[in-house]
């Protein structure tokens, strides 16, 4: 039986066909939702909505603090879940303050989609990592494009920590991405430190590393760990973040990412003697590895300490992007950063800011379409520190640390630049020359790292919500729902009675590109025995095969009384009969009765070819036929005959 179904022209160009056979019956729903998928777009400014996590239950969060609307959240729609904080870290008074002792669930990240919204509560596909809410989680629209054009600078909202949001660029076009303009999310990410509110041009203090922030220190910058309440100040960097300036005009660290930033300068009187009584320390780095996939923004830099009133801030971290594309072409030479910000100079004879950290840059692209005229420049340096503007000697900042460029491939693509600097320092005056002692961020051996892939980003061929079957009237309900297919061709229903030999018994023609939410259906009206395994392939245009996970599904003996795998069978092969049976007397039960069974094979006049019996116990029994190498390759009878039953099924032997 063949059943043809038209979808309407406005979703897609060519007709879709599903093909049954062997009393399987097939349907296909599709459930569109409309979303902020395009097939192509122009796109500039902000693509994203960000949304703050305030509750986290297995797939289920609820939301607040929206960046613009609610119904960028709606059902269809692809997300990033991602933690921002959570790190643990040494809180004493001490050289040790802020070291990282444990990570925890901060940089986790995946990519999801959303299966329906009750107002501020959305239903998510899966998460396979941890979260926590208490470490800044935040839930990031994704849009979707068939082809994107950018025409205008993409960025970020900024991260902001009270709102717990922002600081993410991401998008992903099934087939081509094109830049006539840049992807910029520089100075997105961690807050730099604020100079101390109240001047205090005190005695030099070289012993504190975390103080209030009332007190007459500098403050740190943000990083991936919260800072405690009253060791907002003070010279001790927190976990990535730069340490501020100490009593007196000491200089701000840099903030830290794949690399260190540097430390700040020594402070008024301390820089002209070389005696370190109090710059702001450099943020601790962060690993990146494969093994874990954990993404972090820069970290701020640490302020300058001020007497007069004329200190500076510490530079904002980079934010963080992710770029999916099948291809990313130029359209002249342009450039995807995350740098850190330059921190400011300091207005005259008080402490400078540290430079912020570079932030992050992932980019899952399967080809790209560049030349020696249309180049891409990857990058995510650190930030400058800011100098002091005095003729005398105070503490200038210390430079930012590189961030990180992540990539799925094994090296740098011809004509693109995938590097990174670190933040130079900042001068102790405008008359010091070249010489400082404030520090310049560290270099990195290694600024970009290949054969990365995004946590959950599904490139090609699908990405498949969920596989399901369930047993209503005696037959098997197979369910399928995919939130993304590109360049999809078809799939088939396999089964298998033992989940280790598939037969195909079902093709239905995929959706080709799609970045919405389609429900597939397909009923077997006769499963072969009390257990079915069923598995789902998929074969894209090209012909690449992807398999989904085996699912059982047990009858509980309210099944077909028998049947035969595989069929069509293999003339060089073994065939397997199963048969159910059931107790004397068991009424309303569909199997043989346990005994003696006459199987019989003849061809289509009627002749038999092979006769055999055989003893069935009750329950489950497996029969082996042995006799494919004396028929031809065509269509037989295969019998089987009981006391009080019989039936007939046809054998296809190819």
């Amino acid at each position: 039986m063949k059943i043809h179904v038209q979808l309407s022209p406005l979703l897609f160009h060519t007709p879709v066909r599903i093909f049954t056979e062997a009393k399987i019956t097939a349907l296909l729903i599709f459930f569109l939702t409309i979303s902020s998928s395009l097939y192509a777009q122009n796109l500039s400014g902000i693509v994203n909505d960000y949304a703050q996590v305030k509750v986290l239950s297995g797939n289920t969060l609820t939301l607040t603090n929206v960046y613009t609307s609610l119904a960028s959240f709606d059902a269809g729609n692809k997300v990033i879940v991602m933690q921002m904080k959570g790190a643990t870290t040494d809180v004493t008074d001490s050289p040790t303050f802020g070291a990282i002792t444990a990570l925890g669930n901060a940089g986790n990240y995946e990519f999801a989609t959303i299966l329906s919204r009750s107002d501020s509560t959305v239903s998510l596909s899966s998460l396979s990592l941890a979260y926590s809410v208490a470490g800044a989680v935040q839930l990031i629209s994704v849009p979707q494009y068939t082809n994107a054009t950018i025409t205008g600078t993409i960025t970020a909202a900024p991260w902001n920590s009270i709102l717990g949001r922002g600081g993410v660029v991401a998008l992903q076009v099934s087939n081509t991405l094109t830049m006539s303009a840049n992807i910029d999310a520089s100075g997105q990410g961690f807050m730099g430190g604020t100079p101390n509110a109240t001047n205090d041009g005190s005695a030099h203090i070289s012993s504190v590393y975390a103080a209030a922030a009332s007190s007459g220190f500098a403050g740190k910058g943000e990083g991936i760990a919260w800072t405690p309440l009253n060791q907002e100040a003070a010279r001790g960097a927190m976990a990535n973040a730069g340490g501020g300036g100490n009593i007196h005009n000491g200089g701000g660290g840099g903030g830290s990412n794949h690399t260190q930033g540097g430390k700040g300068g020594l402070g008024w009187i301390d820089a002209s003697v070389g005696t370190d009584y109090g710059p702001g320390l450099a943020g601790n780095s962060l690993n990146y590895s494969t093994s874990f996939n954990k993404v972090f923004m820069g970290g701020g830099g640490g302020a300058g300490q001020q007497n007069n009133g004329v200190a500076s801030s510490g530079g904002k971290g980079g934010g963080i992007i992710l770029v999916g594309a099948n291809t990313l072409t130029l359209t002249g030479a342009f450039s995807i950063s995350a740098n850190g910000s330059n921190a400011s100079n300091s207005y005259g004879n008080d402490g400078a800011g540290g430079g912020g950290a570079g932030g992050a840059v992932l980019l899952d692209v399967i080809t790209y379409n560049l030349s020696a005229i249309n180049q891409l420049a990857v990058r995510a340096n650190g930030g400058n520190a800011g100098m002091v503007s005095d003729g005398a000697p105070h503490g200038g900042g210390g430079g930012g640390g590189t961030g990180i460029i992540l990539h799925n491939k094994s090296a740098v693509p011809a004509n693109a630049n995938f590097t990174s600097t670190a933040g130079n320092l900042g001068l102790d005056c405008f008359t010091c020359a070249s010489t400082s002692t404030s520090s310049a961020g560290e270099a990195c051996t290694t600024c970009s790292v290949g054969n990365f892939s995004m946590y959950g980003l599904v490139s090609l061929p699908i990405e498949l919500v969920s596989f399901s079957g369930s047993l209503v009237n005696d037959q098997v309900q197979l369910t399928w729902q995919t939130a993304q297919e590109i360049n999809n061709e078809y799939f088939t229903v396999e089964r298998s009675n033992d989940a280790k030999h598939f037969s195909a018994v079902l093709r239905i023609q995929g959706a080709g590109s799609s970045t919405h939410l389609i429900n597939y259906q397909a009923v077997d009206t006769e499963p072969i025995w009390a257990t079915t395994y069923y598995r789902l392939k998929q074969t894209a245009s090209n012909g690449e095969v992807t398999s989904s996970k085996i699912i059982a599904i047990h009858s509980l003996k309210k099944v077909a009384r028998w049947g035969v795998y595989p069929n069509p069978a293999q003339r060089a092969s073994a065939i397997t009969l199963k048969l159910v049976s059931n107790a004397a007397g068991d009424a309303g039960v569909a199997g043989y009765e346990a005994g003696e069974v006459r199987i019989a094979v003849a061809d289509m006049f009627g002749k038999e070819l092979y006769t055999q019996f055989y003893s069935i116990q009750e329950g489950e029994n497996n029969l082996t036929l042995n006799l494919i190498d004396s028929l031809t390759p065509g269509v037989y009878l295969l019998s089987v005959r009981s006391t009080h039953q019989s039936e007939v099924k046809r054998l296809v032997i190819e």
